[in-house]
Formats: structure tokens, sequence, C-alpha cells
């Protein structure tokens, strides 16, 4: 790459000219952009990935005669949403809604952004089954090692899916792998019930614990309960209990993990309505990737297929990190009031796996069956 008054050359020939950047307002350099926060109009959330090549950025700075991605589209300086990965660096703007067609033009026409696109919903995929209940006391026999008996929690007999899915018989072989390292999972959900009894035990240290509503997520802090990822709704508390509730405390029910050392970090990334956005799940994965999880539990999804989470995914799949998705909850008769449009409509992230998709290996998929054995 050469550096000189009027241009930037690149590796591959192309020479860039410095050229003023385009506006939302105007195709004249000198009209300066609207504001987003305009008063009394709607606004478009935008995500978008800047490259990071040097080069490009170098080119794009010349340009763009020093102009930011968001300055370029009338929006205030912002910062990577996905801190401690070098290599991913994805942002995330605000720009009025009747605009957003322009700033996405503007954007991509850019050197140094990779793509960009609007954030997309997703939602909570609903649980059926036995949950963790939450009981008066706490209490009973430590757990013995490897459970090779019927546990003692209160609600384990109506527990068929440990039995129908093959956890339980698993428990003595799983008892047996590297006995004694705790494996940290991140719970991507709604938040968890922080004291629960069932719970409370198997929370990883609150350093991990993230909160992203929206992109960038907040660090928990003991002295401001904002900061706090608990659980509005139930699901995530759901969740975290399936993976890994205390098994054998005469309490509750037992985890799936049953009596293995697994840590619960708790992400929010969905309100207490159960509801989310793409930006918000790709910063909840790259924020337990970056704070030691080994595996992600993301029980949510939407019809989007997005850039941003499946960026994140692939990021989790390069440092080692296992991504668990759940299918979705359209398959049934009740599509409709799972909040999806068709019957069988594929959801995402979990439709990144598909075969010849470039997330096929990256994630694992999981649905659900009865007490019958039907999916």
């Amino acid at each position: 790459m050469a550096l000189g008054g009027t241009g930037v050359s690149l590796a591959d020939g192309m020479t860039v000219t410095p050229s003023p950047s385009p506006s939302l307002t105007s195709t004249s350099p000198s009209t300066t952009p609207t504001p987003v926060s305009a008063a009394n109009r709607s606004t478009v959330r935008l995500t978008y990935r800047v490259h990071s090549s040097l080069v490009r950025r170098a080119a794009a700075w010349v340009a763009s005669l020093g102009v930011s991605p968001e300055a370029s589209v009338g929006a205030p300086p912002t910062t990577s949403y996905t801190p401690g990965l070098p290599d991913l660096d994805l942002r995330a703007i605000e720009v009025p809604a009747d605009q957003a067609d322009q700033a996405i033009a503007t954007l991509s026409s850019r050197l140094d952004i990779q793509w960009v696109e609007r954030v997309a919903t997703v939602r909570k995929h609903e649980t059926v089954g036995t949950t963790t209940a939450t009981p008066t006391t706490k209490g009973g026999a430590p757990v013995r090692a490897r459970l090779l008996y019927e546990p003692n929690d209160t609600r384990f007999a109506a527990q068929w899916g440990l039995v129908n899915s093959g956890a339980k018989s698993a428990w003595p072989v799983a008892g047996a792998i590297n006995a004694g390292i705790a494996v940290t999972v991140a719970v991507i959900d709604t938040g968890v019930q922080l004291d629960h009894p069932d719970l409370i035990n198997r929370l990883a240290p609150t350093s991990t614990w993230g909160k992203c509503l929206s992109s960038p997520c907040t660090a928990y802090s003991a002295s401001d309960s904002t900061t706090f990822p608990t659980d509005g709704d139930g699901h995530g508390t759901h969740v975290a209990g399936i993976i890994a509730a205390e098994t054998d405390n005469a309490i509750g029910v037992a985890g799936v993990a049953g009596d293995r050392p697994v840590l619960l970090m708790p992400v929010q990334v969905l309100d207490a309505k159960g509801n989310g956005t793409t930006d918000g799940v790709a910063a909840g994965i790259t924020w337990s990737v970056t704070k030691g999880a080994k595996v992600i539990n993301l029980s949510l999804g939407g019809d989007q297929n997005t850039q941003a989470v499946n960026s994140a995914i692939d990021a989790a799949y390069s440092a080692g990190v296992l991504v668990v998705v759940s299918a979705g909850n359209c398959g049934g008769s009740n599509f409709l009031a799972n909040g999806c449009h068709s019957q069988n409509e594929k959801d995402y992230p979990a439709g990144y796996a598909d075969t010849g998709s470039n997330g096929y290996g990256k994630l694992i998929p999981v649905a659900a069956i009865d007490s019958t054995n039907t999916v």
C-alpha cells in the first residue's frame, strides 16, 4: 500500500481517489447529514462489520476525507460491540427510518465496511415440561459420585425427558470424563433468577455476567441493579435449570448435567417479554466467548438469517466454543401463537447450520420430543 496526497494504491492495483462523503439528505458534499435524533421521526437500527484490513481502512479514510462510517450517515460516533475479538468489529447505529435505505447504500459503498444490514428481532423459544420450582428451603445430602442411582430431587419422577433422551444413562460415563473440571455454559436468554436455590450454587463468577439487551453489553456491577442479568420472564431460569439444576439436593429438579461441575454464565439478551434483537444476541455470543464460556446455549430465534449473529457464531467456533441452538417452535399447529408466520418456517440462527451453509458444522440445532418420543 502506498499513501499519497491524492489517493491510495492497493495491492490489487485499485487506486482510490479522495471524494466527499455521501450525505443522507443531499448529494451535495457541503450538506450536513440530518442527525438521527431528529424529533418525531422513527428510527431504524443498523449493524455493520468494519473490515479488519488496515489497507481498506486507510483507503476508506482517504476516500472519505477522514469521515467515519457513522458520520457519513449522520449518526453519532460508536464503538465495536464485540470488544476482545480484534478480527470481529461489529457496530450498530440508528438512522431515521425514511433514510435507512440510503444509509445502507452509503455504508455498503465504503471500502472499510464488509457488510451492513438492518437489525432484526428475535424471540424466546417456548419450553414445555418440568422446570425448576422455587422451594421455600434448601437442603439435601451432598451429591454422590456419578449418580449410579435415582437422585432425590423432589420432582425428578416427572422428568421423563432425562430418561427418553438418554441423558440419565450418560451420567456415569460423563462423570468419569475430566472429573472435577468445571465447564462454563453461557445461558444467552432472558436472564436467570440469581437467587434460585436450585441454581445459586451453579452460577459462574459475577465477573462473567453480562446484560446485552442491546449492543454493547454491560458488565455486572454489584452496586448497580440495572446491570443485573435478572430474569423478568422465567424462560432463562427454566433453560438454566434444564441444563444444570443442582442434582441430588432434595429440592426441585435434576439438570441434564447431573452431578458434573457446571457453571452457568447468565447473559441477558431478551427482555421481560422474551424479545430481543440480533445485535444484542451477537454481542451476547461474543461476550460469552471472551468471558471463558465453553458452551453457549441459545433457546431463541427469529425468521431472519443475519450476518451479525452468524459472524458471532463463526467467532465462537473459531475459539473452540460449542454453540447449541434450539430449532424453533414453528413445527406444530400452534405455530402462530409461537410467533411464526407459517408452519415449519425456518428459524435462525438454527437454520445457519444447514448443509451448504457457511455455518454447517459450527453449531448444533436441537429439537424436542414429547413423552412418547414424537418430535
